[in-house]
């Protein structure tokens, strides 16, 4: 840039919660190289205030120790499975049980599975590839498609809130199939098997071929058992807060609008992809006050996004924040109540969703759950729930239905969180208790959950809280909810949370959360598929069995206990959905 009048005017506008330039160093041309020594400079002074404030914990690693035969030396790595369920870090070693073994998978027609192949290297080996051949068995092949191969990326993680202790964790899986392989950091594989949803069931078999720049090749055998028929879909709304992935550039701007629009509708289908069924962040209705004793609404854009999600299939939606722009949905908005010309806000707020509610019966929307709390506390609380009151008064049952995000355990229908809760259609608890669900049943509310996501949360612990506590919907936080670089958690809000992230060419990288979130349905839709075929089955010997099966995970466990590991250790997850798979198969 030349400046021709003495001065340079920089100005710099943030968007989405944050601006991108943190700074600006500014030097003339002729002086380049005090330029580049000052810049030097700053870097390290940056970094001796990084050190002196971030304190970085490493992973203590696990696995037996490493002892290669002969062939592995030669080939400069060894290779072995690991349990999808159980992380995998850089500096871990394979235990004596997984030496030698094949990659075991099994799933039903259309169902995805994962299995993951880990590589610690000797040496140095460079650039290494992993592919897979088709799987054959007796009833057909299958082609090496079915087989999407990933590997995962350590990224750091914050161990503390505010990030001042953070460590390095296996976080995200990147779409390829190579990468660089340096001595003494053991990588992952994650392979992800899309069984075809006209697969027949039997035994499957293949290999995978890897394929190092320095060193020897070898293969490891997959093998792959498809079961018979396929899985119910999921029947409740579940899923994500939010649904998009922002960038922090202006709104305004016709190239970043469109790359967000392009990002949505890329999640919405993968979620879709994945079996989930809900999100939150939408409808936006822009409330425009009142012309002639009736609201002036604007529709658009909530028409447009609620068509989106009803074409794709989802069963309901979460708005955020009321969902009514121009209109504080978390507290009563009473200016704009007196604006209106009411002076009942029960009554300001029946004229209004009321215009809403027509309207989406006309339009034929998604169900929506209108949130108006988000975790309030203090004298918040009170208001919150004075807001709550109001909107019920004006819709003691619904439609619209109203909901909020709280907590409550216990049985004491004096607490402030549970005079919010009872105040709602639904409140969106995050603890909860099975006392607190049945005080709420008993004051004529219902209730969802959020947050707390993981397997257990959205697959055995959701079945018993939908089948035998009428949960309405269940969501967790977040899609991605990034503030600055998205793959540093150090200098943004909570991006190690999110189930999946970009790239700049729009392409999708998901978490090995969303994965396992995933595989989490896939436990609900079995035990969702077993209740079924027990009753269309009812008075067989495999009807019995299964009933049998189904009663003794439901009574294992409470509402509240959310520790799968603590409480059926982790050896469960492959033994117990495998028993229900037999179970399945026996009823068919």
């Amino acid at each position: 840039m030349e400046v021709t009048n003495g001065q340079l005017n920089l100005g710099f506008q943030g968007e989405n919660w944050a601006c991108s330039v943190s700074a600006v160093v500014v030097y003339p041309v002729a002086k380049v190289a005090e330029g580049e020594r000052f810049l030097r400079w700053v870097q390290d002074k940056r970094r001796f205030y990084f050190n002196n404030y971030f304190k970085r914990v490493l992973h203590r690693p696990t696995g037996d120790p490493l002892q290669p035969t002969p062939e592995e030396q030669q080939r400069g790595y060894v290779v072995f499975p690991r349990d999808f369920m159980q992380d995998l870090y850089y500096n871990d070693t394979p235990f004596k049980a997984e030496r030698g073994q094949p990659l075991r998978a099994e799933a039903f027609a259309g169902q995805y599975e994962p299995v993951t192949l880990a590589v610690a290297p000797l040496r140095e080996l460079g650039k290494v590839t992993l592919t897979a051949g088709s799987l054959v068995g007796s009833e057909g092949t299958l082609p090496a498609s079915v087989v999407d191969i990933g590997v995962v990326s350590y990224r750091l993680s914050r161990v503390t809130m505010e990030g001042s202790v953070f460590t390095i964790s296996p976080r995200l899986i990147l779409p390829t199939n190579t990468v660089e392989m340096p001595k003494a950091i053991t990588r992952q594989f994650w392979l992800t098997i899309k069984t075809p949803p006209g697969a027949k069931p039997g035994a499957y078999r293949g290999q995978l071929t890897f394929s190092p720049e320095q060193g020897l090749p070898t293969t490891v055998p997959l093998e792959l058992r498809v079961r018979k028929g396929t899985l119910d879909p999921v029947d409740i709304p579940v899923g994500p807060w939010g649904y998009s992935i922002r960038t922090p550039w202006y709104e305004d701007d016709p190239a970043a609008a469109a790359f967000h629009e392009q990002i949505a509708l890329r999640s919405l289908r993968k979620l879709r992809e994945y079996g989930f069924t809900s999100f939150s962040g939408l409808p936006s209705v822009a409330y425009k006050g009142f012309k002639d004793g009736q609201p002036v609404l604007d529709f658009g854009t909530a028409d447009a996004q609620l068509r989106t999600a009803k074409d794709l299939g989802f069963l309901a939606v979460s708005s955020y924040g009321g969902g009514v722009t121009g209109l504080n949905g978390y507290f009563r908005d009473t200016d704009q109540m007196k604006a209106a010309g009411f002076s009942d806000y029960s009554a300001f707020i029946k004229a209004i969703y009321s215009a809403i509610q027509k309207h989406a019966q006309e339009q034929g929307w998604l169900p929506v759950y209108w949130n108006l709390a988000d975790e309030p506390l203090g004298d918040d609380l009170q208001r919150s729930a004075e807001n709550a009151q109001a909107y019920r008064e004006a819709f003691p049952k619904g439609p619209p239905f109203f909901t909020g995000a709280s907590s409550f355990e216990g049985s004491d229908a004096k607490n402030p969180h549970f005079l919010l809760s009872k105040a709602l259609h639904v409140a969106n608890w995050n603890l909860h208790d099975e006392a607190a669900v049945n005080l709420l049943h008993q004051a004529g509310s219902d209730w969802a959950f959020y947050n707390g996501g993981n397997r257990w949360t959205y697959g055995y612990y959701l079945y018993k809280a939908a089948k035998q506590f009428d949960l309405k919907f269940r969501l967790s936080w977040h899609w991605n909810a990034n503030a600055g670089d998205p793959y540093y958690a150090l200098d943004c809000r909570e991006d190690d949370y999110a189930w999946c992230n970009a790239m700049p060419d729009g392409q999708l990288i998901p978490a090995i959360h969303f994965e396992q979130l995933r595989a989490g349905l896939d436990d609900y839709r079995c035990l969702l598929t077993l209740a079924r075929l027990t009753k269309e089955k009812a008075g067989a010997p495999a009807a019995k069995a299964a009933e049998e099966l189904l009663a003794a995970r439901l009574t294992a466990f409470k509402l509240g206990q959310r520790d799968h590991d603590a409480l059926l250790g982790p050896d469960d997850w492959q033994f117990f959905r495998r028993k229900l798979a037999e179970a399945i198969e026996a009823l068919r």
